[in-house]
């Protein structure tokens, strides 16, 4: 009775933490700034970044968001989702601005873990080709999948709870096409890479064939995720890593998928938060030095 009462105590701190966390991360969304920004990491924090091959300490935090404000003066950040598992957090917002005087519109996925109720590990999840396009030569972006006829679809048994459901998923990115299809609601659609619009379920056997082919991925392992109610459904967060090849190299393929689930379980919407940008690079190389003068400049 004692242990289970310790970690009664456990959940409810790791909770209270993430709420204050929250509250001082969607202060700093409303007002970016170095000064509301470098609070939210723990001293032995770090931050991993769309585009960076090793993450970013703690203390070199207040620096970064300096700089992406000196480029992007005018950026707000609206949150848009967010769900909570003990001192794991995900946050889903939508990112607008000004680069260079063109309009900027782009959607972004944290995910965190929580050490005394600061960042301890973050990644950032967006596709960096959005927040570079003003910029960019026409044409670089991955290329976009070419479409095809719905199929009809033989519905599954909804899984029986979320972390069925991250099993569920795991296992039909990486098996039958059909698989993946069936958890869906009939109205179900999905927006991942080369997509410029949702894509009706019937579609995503044809999708992800074309993703294969593309990027020829390997197994993705679902490494971390979390729920939280949404509407009359929820909403489900699953982070997966995985590695693919593109143009003859080896390249990461680690995304965030966010998940609206309906009532019954089965999924109405959804979206895949991956970067792009290091596939368009090697696919049009000025496109890296385009972004470094960005950066530098």
């Amino acid at each position: 009775m004692a242990e289970q009462i310790d970690r009664t105590d456990e959940r409810d701190e790791a909770a209270a933490q993430a709420e204050s966390w929250l509250q001082m991360f969607f202060h700093f969304f409303a007002a970016p700034s170095p000064e509301s920004y470098a609070p939210l990491f723990h001293p032995e924090g770090s931050l991993q970044d769309s585009g960076m091959a090793e993450p970013l300490p703690a203390a070199q935090t207040g620096a970064a968001i300096a700089m992406v404000l000196a480029k992007v003066p005018d950026l707000l950040i609206r949150p848009l989702r967010h769900a909570v598992r003990g001192s794991h957090v995900f946050v889903e917002a939508r990112n607008t601005g000004s680069l260079g005087g063109a309009a900027l519109d782009w959607g972004a996925l944290y995910r965190v873990h929580l050490k005394d109720g600061l960042v301890h590990r973050g990644r950032r999840f967006y596709d960096q080709v959005e927040l570079f396009r003003p910029v960019l030569p026409d044409g670089a972006a991955l290329p976009a999948f070419p479409g095809t006829a719905d199929i009809p679809v033989r519905a599954a048994a909804a899984p029986a709870d979320d972390a069925a459901m991250v099993d569920r998923l795991a296992q039909a990115w990486n098996g039958a096409p059909a698989a993946l299809a069936a958890l869906y609601a009939p109205e179900g659609r999905h927006l991942g890479p080369g997509l410029a619009a949702p894509l009706p379920r019937g579609a995503l056997p044809a999708y992800r064939d074309w993703l294969r082919a593309l990027l020829s991925p390997g197994p993705v392992q679902a490494v971390d995720w979390a729920s939280a109610p949404a509407g009359d459904g929820r909403v489900l967060f699953v982070e997966f890593h995985g590695t693919g090849r593109f143009m003859g190299e080896a390249v990461p393929l680690d995304r965030i998928d966010r998940y609206l689930l309906d009532a019954g379980g089965r999924i109405t919407d959804s979206r895949s938060y991956m970067d792009t940008l290091g596939l368009v690079e090697r696919a049009k190389p000025e496109v890296a030095a385009i972004r470094a003068a960005v950066i530098k400049g």
